[in-house]
């Protein structure tokens, strides 16, 4: 299938417009031409939850040919244990999708940012080193605050920003990323499966 149109629905902005690149840039690794994603976003992981039928149908209607919905397996607020992904994973499959729409639905443990942990380069360029890069990305917690505390400079003010994930997606390493993080290797067969079909 070419020209294929990706919707996605993610917790933010922010991972929306990461996902975007990432998923530009896996269709192109695989020569697939697609059209521009289009994509919804809330205020957090309910919004998903409540929304998703209704963005899922909104996506369909503007021209998209398949839905990939991400969102990360968040920690239980009282016991700071990973919730459980089967249980996040069947309600979200209950999202409805009519018959014959491709669907992914892609969890990252515990945040998207974790991805990042997989690529030197985006280390270097977020931390000024690349000593922090992890063969284990998923495991680590809370990744957007420890993101944050290892750009802290001299004068302690962060150089990371959620708003700048789109650049990082930019030069992240594909081939790590899809090596060290399960929910990224799911990602990239599903759009580089396209170019198959």
């Amino acid at each position: 299938m070419s020209n294929v149109r990706f919707g996605i629905i993610a917790e933010d902005k922010t991972d929306c417009a990461a996902l975007d690149v990432l998923i530009r840039r896996l269709a192109e690794s695989v020569n697939l031409p697609i059209r521009g994603p289009k994509y919804r976003s809330g205020n957090g992981c309910g919004s998903i939850k409540r929304k998703a039928k209704a963005w899922v149908k909104e996506l369909l209607d503007s021209g998209c040919d398949a839905i990939v919905i991400v969102h990360d397996l968040d920690r239980n607020k009282v016991t700071n244990q990973l919730n459980d992904e089967d249980e996040l994973r069947e309600s979200l499959d209950k999202i409805a999708t009519p018959e014959g729409v491709p669907r992914l639905i892609c969890i990252p443990i515990e945040e998207f940012e974790a991805w990042f942990f997989a690529c030197a380069k985006v280390m270097r360029a977020i931390s000024g080193s690349d000593k922090h890069v992890s063969r284990s990305p998923h495991a680590i917690a809370k990744p957007k605050e420890r993101l944050i505390s290892l750009s802290c400079g001299t004068n302690k003010k962060p150089r990371f920003s959620t708003n700048d994930n789109a650049k990082y997606a930019r030069i992240l390493d594909l081939e790590d990323c899809a090596r060290l993080c399960p929910a990224f290797r799911e990602l990239r067969g599903f759009v580089t499966g396209f170019a198959l079909e």
